[in-house]
C-alpha cells in the first residue's frame, strides 16, 4: 500500500536526484529549519553545512552529502526530538551508519549540546572507532578541529575521554562494571548491542546498566545501533521487535506504487546457450536485477538508488511504522538501501549463492554472515532447537521430589538471586545418567544474612530425599552442594552462610562456584581449583575456595543430553512429569551464537531466565569433581548397598564427599 504523502517539504525534483549534486542540500536545510528549535541546528543540517569526510575514513571523501544515504533522514529527525527518546537501528553492516553517529557527536561538540556516552563491546572496538572514525572526522572538519584543538589525543590514558565546551564524550566498554556506574550523560549510544556482555560482574546485562546513565535527564537519547546475530539471542533484534518497527517504503519509477525493498525481488537470470560457470553454474551474476512486485518492471542498481532517494518525498521521509502504538522508534536497514558499489546486485547475489553452496556442504558460517550483514536480520538456525513442548512430552514417569530407581548419589545446586534461591536436587546413577529430583524457588531477602530465607534453605538442604515413594522408609541425603557466588555484591553474605551451614552440619558440603566469563577461553566443566592466596579474594578471607565452572561446555553437554532420543539409556538428563512448566522455558533459554573465528558460545535469549540451566551445569560440575563419571560397577554397587539397605537416615552413615576448603 502506498504511504500517504501529506507534504513534500524537500520539494526535490527528479533532475536534482539524478544529478547527484548538492542542490538538494539547500532544500534540506530549508525544510529542517522549520522543525528545529530556535538557535538550534539539526544534525543533518549541521552535517550538510560543516562536515567533511576524510580520505582515511571513506572512498566517498570530501563534503558530506546527507542525500547519499537518504534513508537516515528520519533517524536524524528522531534523535533531534525533545524528550526521553529511545531509538533502535537493526542494520546491515555496510550502509553508512557509522557516519550517523559521527554527525550526532560532531554536532554536540560544535554546538555544546551536552555530554554523550558511547558503549562498545570491548576496548579494541572502542579504540578503533576513536582512531579510525572519530579522529579522522575531527581532522577533516574545520569547526571540529577548532573546537577540539589540543583536546583530542590517542594517548593510552586519554583517548576514550574527550572534553569540549559544554560537555564531554566518553567511550566505554561493556566489560567493566565501573563503566556502568561512574558517569551520567543525556545522550547514550550503544554500538553493536549483540556483542555486549550478558552479565557484567554478576550485576546484570551491560546494556541494562548502561541505560540507567541518563535517567536523571528530562531530555535524553538512548540509541541502539547494531547488526543482529542469532534469532532468539539478539539484543538488537529483540529491541526492534518491541519498537514501532519502522520500514522504508520505496516508490517504483514505472507504476508509482510503494513497497518495502525485499531480497525476494532480487533475482539472478540464467545463462543462455547452456553455458555453466565453474562455481555458480547457470547463474549469470553480472546481470542480477531487481523487479517491482506491483508491475514487474526491472530495476537496475542505479535506478534502485534513484527510487530510494525519491522515497524521502513521502510522509516521514519514506518510513512507515508497523506498530505505531510503541513509544520506541525502531528502524530496519537492509543492504538493499545502500548506494555503495560493494552493495551492488552482483555482490548481494554472489553472497547469497556462496552461502547456499557452503550450507549445502554442512557449513552455515557464510549463510549466517549473509543474513546478518547483508539482510540485517537475525539468523534462524536450520536445525531447530528443542522446544519446551517437545521436552515436556519426554518427561519421565516419576514424581517430583522422589528419587526414582537408578538415582543413587544426591547433589543440590543453588542459583542465587537477590530475592530468591533457585534450588535443584539431582540424583546421579550408572551409565552417566542424571535425574532431576526437584526444582524449587525459595523467596526472601537473600542479601540479609539474618533473613528467614536462609533458615528455609538450610532445612531444605538437610532434609533427606525419599527414594521410590514417600512411604518407602528409605531416604537419600544431599551430600554435595554447589552455590553460585558470581554476584559480587553479596559475596560476604554468601560465604558467611556457607561457613554457618558447614559448622552446624559438617557433612553438608557446600562448594562456592562461579562460571567463567564468556570472554574467557572455553574451559572444562570441572578444573582443579588453584591454591587460595593469602588475602587476594573475599573467599580466601573465609578460608574458602571458589570453584570455577566451565559453563559453556556444561551448557553444551546439557543440550546434547536433552537432544538424545527417548530410546537412549546412557548419558540421559531425566526430569519428572510433575516439574513446573517454567522448567522447560528455562532449560531451553540459551542459544548457540557464533562469533566469527572464535568458538561459538551459549547466550541467554533476551528477557529469559536460565537459573534451571545454570543449576543443571552445576550438577555436571559435581559429577566430574566427585569422579562419578569414571565409577565402575563395584563402586555403584557399594553405594547402593550403603544408601538403600537401611531405613535409618543415611546421612549419619556417610563421610562427606569432598570439602569446601583447601584443607
Amino acid at each position: 500500500m502506498k504511504p500517504v504523502v501529506k507534504n513534500n517539504p524537500l520539494k526535490i525534483e527528479s533532475s536534482d536526484i539524478i544529478s547527484g549534486g548538492y542542490a538538494e542540500t539547500f532544500f534540506l536545510l530549508e525544510a529542517f529549519s522549520l522543525l528545529r528549535p530556535p538557535e538550534k541546528i539539526s544534525s543533518v543540517d549541521w552535517a550538510a553545512k560543516y562536515r567533511y569526510i576524510s580520505p582515511e575514513a571513506s572512498a566517498n571523501y570530501g563534503k558530506f552529502n546527507p542525500l547519499l544515504t537518504p534513508y537516515f533522514l528520519a533517524y536524524y529527525n528522531v534523535l533531534d526530538s525533545y524528550g526521553k527518546i529511545t531509538v533502535v537501528a537493526m542494520k546491515a553492516s555496510q550502509i553508512g551508519f557509522t557516519e550517523v553517529l559521527n554527525n550526532i557527536l560532531g554536532r554536540r561538540v560544535h554546538h555544546s549540546l551536552g555530554s554523550a556516552l558511547v558503549l562498545f563491546p570491548n576496548k579494541g572496538k572502542a579504540y578503533d572507532f576513536s582512531r579510525e572514525k572519530f579522529k579522522p572526522m575531527v581532522d577533516a572538519t574545520p569547526v571540529l578541529k577548532e573546537s577540539l584543538k589540543g583536546k583530542l589525543s590517542l594517548d593510552r590514558q586519554t583517548w576514550h575521554f574527550i572534553v569540549f565546551k559544554g560537555g564531554f564524550i566518553k567511550f566505554l566498554t561493556g566489560a567493566s562494571v565501573s563503566s556502568m556506574k561512574s558517569t551520567s550523560a543525556p545522550a547514550l549510544f550503544v554500538e553493536e548491542p549483540d556483542d555486549i556482555k550478558q552479565n557484567v560482574g554478576g550485576q546484570g546485562h551491560g546494556i541494562e546498566g548502561f541505560s540507567q546513565r541518563s535517567k536523571t535527564y528530562d531530555n535524553s537519547i538512548l540509541s541502539y545501533g547494531g547488526t543482529p546475530t542469532i534469532e532468539g539471542a539478539s539484543n538488537v533484534a529483540e529491541a526492534y521487535e518491541n519498537s514501532n518497527q519502522m520500514e522504508y517504503h520505496v516508490p517504483c519509477h514505472e507504476c508509482g506504487e510503494f513497497h518495502v525493498l525485499s531480497f525476494d525481488y532480487l533475482k539472478t537470470p540464467k545463462y543462455s546457450g547452456g553455458y555453466l560457470d565453474p562455481i555458480y553454474g547457470e547463474n549469470d551474476l553480472n546481470n542480477a536485477y531487481y523487479f517491482c512486485p506491483h508491475c514487474g518492471s526491472i530495476w537496475s542498481f542505479e535506478q534502485k538508488n534513484i527510487n530510494v532517494r525519491k522515497a524521502i518525498e513521502s510522509n516521514f521521509y519514506g518510513w512507515v511504522a508497523k506498530r505505531p502504538e510503541s513509544p520506541v522508534y525502531g528502524f530496519h536497514f537492509s543492504e538493499l538501501l545502500s548506494p555503495f558499489a560493494g552493495s551492488s546486485f552482483y555482490h548481494l547475489e554472489k553472497s547469497r549463492l556462496d552461502a547456499e553452496i557452503a550450507l549445502a556442504e554442512g557449513k552455515d558460517g557464510k549463510m549466517i554472515s549473509y543474513i546478518n550483514n547483508r539482510r540485517g536480520l537475525p539468523y534462524k538456525p536450520s536445525v531447530e532447537v528443542t522446544l519446551p513442548q517437545h521436552l515436556k512430552e519426554a518427561a519421565q514417569d516419576y514424581e517430583h521430589g522422589i528419587v526414582p530407581k537408578g538415582g543413587i548419589i544426591c547433589t543440590a545446586e543453588i542459583d542465587v538471586q537477590h530475592d530468591r534461591f533457585s534450588v535443584t536436587i539431582h540424583a546421579h546413577g550408572r551409565f552417566g545418567n542424571i535425574y532431576l529430583i526437584a526444582w524449587e524457588e525459595i523467596y526472601g531477602n537473600v542479601k540479609d544474612s539474618n533473613d528467614a530465607v536462609w533458615d528455609v534453605l538450610y532445612k531444605y538442604l538437610t532434609t533427606p530425599v525419599p527414594y521410590l515413594s514417600l512411604d518407602s522408609g528409605i531416604t537419600l541425603p544431599i551430600i554435595n552442594v554447589r552455590m553460585d557466588v558470581g554476584d559480587g555484591t553479596m559475596s560476604s553474605v554468601l560465604y558467611q552462610n556457607i561457613i554457618k551451614f558447614y559448622t552446624k552440619t559438617p557433612k553438608l558440603v557446600i562448594f562456592p562456584t562461579k562460571g567463567w566469563n564468556e570472554s574467557a577461553p572455553i574451559h572444562e566443566i570441572y578444573e582443579s581449583p588453584k591454591s587460595v592466596g593469602k588475602s587476594d579474594t573475599v573467599a580466601s578471607k573465609y578460608g574458602l575456595t571458589v570453584y570455577m565452572v566451565g559453563t559453556q561446555k556444561g551448557k553444551g553437554e546439557i543440550m546434547r543430553r536433552l537432544a538424545l532420543p527417548s530410546t537412549a539409556t546412557k548419558d540421559r538428563y531425566y526430569y519428572p512429569i510433575g516439574v513446573a512448566d517454567e522448567f522447560y522455558a528455562q532449560i531451553t533459554s540459551n542459544t548457540l551464537v557464533r562469533r566469527g573465528n572464535r568458538p561459538p558460545i551459549f547466550r541467554k535469549n533476551g528477557g529469559a531466565r536460565d537459573e534451571v540451566l545454570d543449576c543443571a551445569v552445576m550438577t555436571l560440575h559435581a559429577r566430574y569433581s566427585l569422579n562419578l563419571h569414571v565409577w565402575g560397577e563395584q563402586k555403584w554397587q557399594l553405594a547402593e548397598q550403603r544408601l538403600l539397605t537401611t531405613t535409618q537416615k543415611p546421612r549419619e552413615l556417610l563421610e562427606p564427599i569432598g570439602k569446601p576448603t583447601n584443607a
